[in-house]
């Protein structure tokens, strides 16, 4: 990741927004998948917009892994057959592993 000192966004306004943004919303798709509401398919739907966010705001702030972890997540939740359950499997580690990467978002 980018240190705090060479990204200049991150001494803006909208950075701190980011990080409560996505601490929001990682936490939502943890209650979701505790309570098996992402199989639910317009849950489904509105966490693909999610992860898209994410990965919109995480490039913007220039965090590639989690532009790749949100974007991998999103196409996962979008392409598949809603009719036929996902890998779970998949989409539950890389859910940690984007949980694991925005733990080392900057504190400012």
């Amino acid at each position: 990741m980018e240190s705090d000192k060479t990204n200049p966004l991150l001494s803006g306004r909208a950075y701190p927004l980011f990080r409560a943004e996505i601490r929001d919303n990682l936490a939502e798709f943890d209650r979701a998948l505790l309570f098996s509401e992402v199989n639910e398919l317009s849950k489904r739907r509105e966490f693909s917009i999610i992860f898209h966010k994410i990965k919109g705001s995480s490039g913007f702030f220039g965090f590639q892994e989690i532009y790749s972890l949100a974007g991998m997540l999103e196409d996962l939740l979008n392409k598949v057959d809603f009719k036929k359950s996902p890998d779970w499997h998949t989409v539950v580690d890389l859910f940690e592993q984007l949980k694991k990467e925005c733990e080392k978002l900057p504190e400012l």
